[in-house]
């Protein structure tokens, strides 16, 4: 009895691409209840953000909605075979709370919300499209032409909501300078009332302090040497410690720039000075 191997099948030239969107629009019609759910949650939790519960709610349909996002930008990244990365803001290292506002504070964020509603309308009729063309006997040869065309154009669909387009581009990040612009700004008043108390409970009163104590040796002087003398020995004290509260407040406020470019302070005899600590770094 010969056995004889089994005839390889010989699938025409594109099968394998067309199989692979296949694959992709069968993923993205399971993801169907997935974008519901994350859209009532995240709706749900808006309006009741007012409500403690609210909250949980709202971050708990954020977090699903990015999970469906980020997928479904890989999805279309591999479909048209162009990168898209995730154009979202940076969140704080600060509690849920200061991240949550953060999210919400991202044109992003709503623009997802938006495309879980498209995704589960206009993108599941595409992707489901293709999944039963495939399976169907009479769509195999619609399939074979429709299949490409019409995951193209839901990874368009995609890219549009979950995608900056270069204009908006420029926009969210003049939008976000402005921002971190506002926060420097406020930052360097700070700064600056933290250098006025510091000076004006430190130095400056021990400044004053020894003001009036010379006076007092002064006056005193010729009735009593030895108080004279031991008022101007605490006078010197006090002379120390005004220079060591100068020193703390001028360490504390010397330009990061120079600590960048390799440069550090240090105390001197004569007071401080900048000195180089390594190579400047160039960016």
């Amino acid at each position: 009895m010969t056995i004889t191997s089994p005839t390889p099948v010989t699938r025409p030239p594109g099968f394998g691409r067309r199989a692979r969107l296949t694959g992709y629009a069968l993923e993205q019609v399971l993801w169907f209840p997935v974008l519901l759910i994350a859209f009532i949650v995240a709706v749900v939790g808006a309006g009741l953000s007012l409500v403690a519960v609210g909250l949980p709610l709202f971050w708990a349909g954020l977090a699903l909605t990015r999970a469906a996002a980020d997928r479904h930008r890989a999805l279309a990244a591999r479909i048209t075979g162009v990168a898209m990365p995730t154009p979202r803001r940076r969140l704080p290292d600060a509690g849920w709370l200061a991240r949550l506002q953060a999210r919400a504070e991202d044109p992003m964020t709503w623009r997802e919300l938006v495309w879980t509603l498209v995704a589960a309308s206009a993108g599941f009729t595409l992707a489901l499209s293709v999944v039963l063309l495939f399976v169907t006997v009479v769509g195999g040869l619609v399939w074979w032409f429709a299949a490409p065309a019409l995951m193209s154009l839901r990874a368009g669909l995609d890219r549009a909501l979950l995608y900056y387009a270069r204009s908006e581009q420029l926009e969210v990040r003049v939008a976000h300078l402005t921002e971190v612009r506002a926060e420097v700004v406020d930052h360097s008043a700070a700064e600056l009332r933290r250098i006025e108390r510091d000076l004006h409970d430190g130095a400056q009163a021990r400044l004053v302090a020894l003001s009036m104590t010379l006076g007092l040796a002064d006056d005193v002087y010729e009735q009593d040497a030895d108080l004279a003398r031991k008022m101007i020995r605490d006078s010197r004290d006090s002379t120390q410690a005004a220079l060591r509260d100068l020193r703390s407040v001028v360490r504390s406020i010397h330009p990061p720039v120079l600590a960048d470019r390799g440069l550090a302070v240090e105390d001197t005899r004569d007071g401080q000075r900048w000195r180089r600590i390594a190579e400047p770094t160039r960016g």
